[in-house]
């Protein structure tokens, strides 16, 4: 097994997000399902080492220290579709709801293949810290 997975407090919402480490890579990743936000730690690879050896080899600073970079990404909500076989695909908003955000969901949701019961879309207002179901409900339980 090379990742782990746990809850961990999302730090725009504060509700549970998803934790996500992968110790092959040495990334870990955090994904709220409620606001979508987006959080993703990882270091570089040497492509100079990897090419001259096939290794692949952290990149190492002055300081000595390996690099690495982040990425964080507030949240506008999130889109979560369960097939009926109990499959699930989260997505994370990363700009306000368009009138478009929704006719593809209900296009999505009209799909027999699709849970209707256990999918949402929810808006979220990084202002207000505003959690609105659009379509479905706010599951009280994140959807794993």
């Amino acid at each position: 097994m090379s990742s782990v997975q746990d809850d961990t407090e999302c730090k725009q919402c504060n509700r549970k997000a998803f934790l996500i480490f992968d110790c092959r890579a040495n990334t870990h990743w955090i994904q709220c399902p409620y606001c979508g936000y987006n959080f993703e730690d990882w270091y570089i690879i040497d492509k100079d080492i990897e090419e001259k050896t096939g290794e692949q080899v952290y990149k190492i600073g002055e300081d000595g220290k390996w690099i690495h970079k982040f990425s964080e990404n507030i949240g506008y909500g999130a889109v979560y579709f369960e097939d009926i076989k109990g499959g699930g695909r989260l997505n994370a908003l990363k700009n306000s709801i368009t009138k478009e955000d929704i006719d593809r969901f209900n296009s999505t949701l009209n799909n027999p293949e699709i849970n209707q019961g256990k999918s949402y879309l929810l808006s979220f207002n990084p202002m207000t810290k505003e959690l609105t179901a659009v379509i479905g409900e706010i599951p009280e339980e994140p959807p794993y």
